[in-house]
Formats: C-alpha cells, sequence, structure tokens
C-alpha cells in the first residue's frame, strides 16, 4: 500500500500531562502495520475461556486470569507490529518526543526535514539572492509502504514572512512525482490550485466565476530561461505551475507581480534551514506573549 506523508515545520501541540498517557498509545495504536479485525478478539475470546476452564479443572488456576492472559498475548503481538520496521512516518522516537516533549520532538523533526531537503534526490528552486525577506522550508512530502523506507517526491522552499498579513510571498514546491504527491498535472491540477487560491484569498470565495477559472500563459525565467506557466490570479494572490524536465513546479504567490519573478536552482539551502529555526522562535515567542493588548476605538 502506498502511502503519502506531507510534513509542514509548524505544529501544534495539545498541552497537558494528563493528555501524555491516552496520546502515546494513541502513536503505538496510529503505528500499527497489523491492525486485528473484531473476529480476532472473538475468537481470542473464546480460545481464552476454553484454555481457562481446562486450566481451572487440570491445574487449580483461576480461569479468568488464563483467558486474560490469551487476549493480552493476542493483542501483544499486533502492538509489536508498530516497532517493527518503518513506515512513510516520522520516527517513533520522534512521534513519542513530540508527546513527552514538545520542544525537543520539534528540534528533531526539523532536523529530519534539513536532512531531506539537504539530500534532496532532485533539483530545488528558489528566489535569488537579491531577495530581502525571509527564506524557510516549506514541506516536504513522500510515498512508501509500511515497513519501507520512504521516498522524498516534493519539496517547497518558501520565501517570505508567513506571520505578517501582507508583504511579499512565494512558495515554490518541486514534484518529482505528480501523481504520487496530490493531484496529476491537466485539469486535476488547475482545479485544485483555483480551490487553494479562492480560501487564500479570504472567506472562501472562488477567484473567478464558478466552473469557469480565468487562467492565462505567464513567462517566468527559471535559471535564466523563459519558461511558460498556466497562471489564475485573484486579488493580491496567485498560483501558477509548469512542467520542467519531468518535475511539476507549482508556485503559490501574495503580494508578489508574477512579471517580477525570477527563480534559481538552489544548491545550498543552509539560509532556509536557518529561517526556518528563526521563524520556529518567533512562533514561539509570539504564543507565549500571548496576544497584543486591543487598541480602543478614538
Amino acid at each position: 500500500m502506498r502511502r503519502r506523508r506531507v510534513a509542514s515545520a509548524y505544529l501544534a501541540r495539545p498541552s497537558g500531562w494528563w493528555s501524555v498517557p491516552g496520546r502515546l498509545a494513541g502513536v503505538v495504536l496510529g503505528r500499527r502495520t497489523i491492525v486485528p479485525a473484531p473476529r480476532i478478539h472473538l475468537l481470542a475470546a473464546a480460545a481464552g475461556l476454553v484454555l481457562g476452564a481446562a486450566a481451572r479443572l487440570a491445574l487449580g488456576w483461576p480461569w479468568w486470569l488464563v483467558a486474560a492472559g490469551v487476549l493480552a498475548a493476542v493483542e501483544l503481538v499486533f502492538l509489536a507490529s508498530a516497532f517493527r520496521g518503518g513506515g512513510a512516518g516520522r520516527p517513533l522516537a520522534t512521534e513519542v518526543l513530540l508527546v513527552v516533549d514538545p520542544a525537543r520532538g520539534m528540534r528533531r523533526e526539523r532536523q529530519a526535514m534539513a536532512e531531506r531537503f539537504r539530500s534532496a534526490p532532485f533539483p530545488l528552486y528558489g528566489l535569488p539572492a537579491s531577495f530581502p525577506g525571509l527564506r524557510y522550508l516549506g514541506g516536504s512530502g513522500s510515498r512508501g509502504a509500511r515497513g519501507e523506507r520512504p521516498v522524498v517526491i516534493s519539496l517547497s522552499l518558501a520565501h517570505g514572512d508567513p506571520l505578517a498579513e501582507q508583504g511579499p510571498q512565494l512558495v515554490v514546491e518541486v514534484q518529482a512525482e505528480p501523481e504520487g504527491v496530490g493531484p496529476a498535472p491537466g485539469p486535476e491540477l488547475r482545479s485544485a490550485l483555483a480551490e487553494a487560491l479562492s480560501w487564500a484569498g479570504g472567506a472562501g470565495r472562488r477567484a473567478g466565476p464558478a466552473g469557469d477559472p480565468a487562467w492565462t500563459e505567464a513567462a517566468i525565467l527559471v535559471d535564466g530561461r523563459p519558461v511558460s506557466f498556466e497562471l489564475l490570479a485573484g486579488g493580491r494572490h496567485w498560483v501558477a505551475w509548469a512542467e520542467l524536465e519531468g518535475r511539476v513546479l507549482v508556485l503559490r504567490a501574495r503580494d508578489l507581480a508574477a512579471g517580477e519573478v525570477e527563480l534559481v536552482r538552489v544548491d545550498d539551502v543552509e539560509p532556509y534551514v536557518e529561517g526556518t529555526r528563526r521563524l520556529e522562535g518567533e512562533t514561539t515567542a509570539r504564543h507565549r506573549a500571548g496576544p497584543g493588548p486591543r487598541e480602543r476605538p478614538g
């Protein structure tokens, strides 16, 4: 079974020590590669009762203890599958840390995410060095079956301050296996991007006439040569996509003219890694500070 996962650098975690045991149990249960059908428990209970009755007659053991032991043994067999092999998701140690020590878990997750970008199996693109704003890791997508090492199939580099309500922003996503990471190139991708644009523009309104978004053709420089993108604009936001060397480039922008965009190949992702660290620090500081004082009406 193929499984896709998109990772983001920013994760919200519930607080409260009383919820830790339940969330840890949820982590283990969610990682099981073998999930028992209800009839398995019924069969185990029946077998436990039979063995319990036999043990009671032959050895004088408490029948309920034997029955409970059989049920526990069966459940442990299935729970053990959560600890075998790997999977397309996070390592078990990271998931546990995110529950018991979110700060350490986030650091570990950030390090793993940075390594995915450092060892990217395909070219990454971003804005040139002349862009003065913040750069950070936008996210990644992977595929793979449980028990197999995940394969990275999409990576995004982001530009601009995501905490600001205004100002230029651009996310450049490279999809190495478009059909494995999201909508297939063509009508399906156009529809998904149009819907995302309508929500980005506010209030969930469509960017153009219902069922007939006004896509246009735009030439955007990629490594110094013009590439034809399909572009859809809606107010301060726009989205665009193009196929390039067997991959798909998807752009999502705000407060940035498409004609001013020039993409270059990014070989050094460290500025994006450092930007992610700074952004997490600012997000944490704002969360701890809480909302600012409300202005009184004049």
